[in-house]
């Protein structure tokens, strides 16, 4: 795996674990509030889980 790889890992892993913790300084973000807004708050944690699930395998597969 190269450098750029093991990046897009370790930032969808810490995409998928605060969206899966509800933590509040990744949540109340002013980006992620918008887009709980629009996706409801259950909502936008889902989307970024599954955000940082492709940023794993796209990792991954590099």
């Amino acid at each position: 795996m190269t450098n750029i790889s093991w990046i897009f890992v370790l930032i969808g892993g810490f995409t998928v674990v605060s969206a899966a913790l509800d933590l509040p300084f990744f949540m109340q973000h002013p980006k992620a509030r918008r887009l709980s807004m629009t996706l409801g708050y259950s909502g936008a944690r889902i989307f970024y889980i599954l955000f940082g699930l492709l940023l794993i395998i796209g990792g991954l597969n590099n």
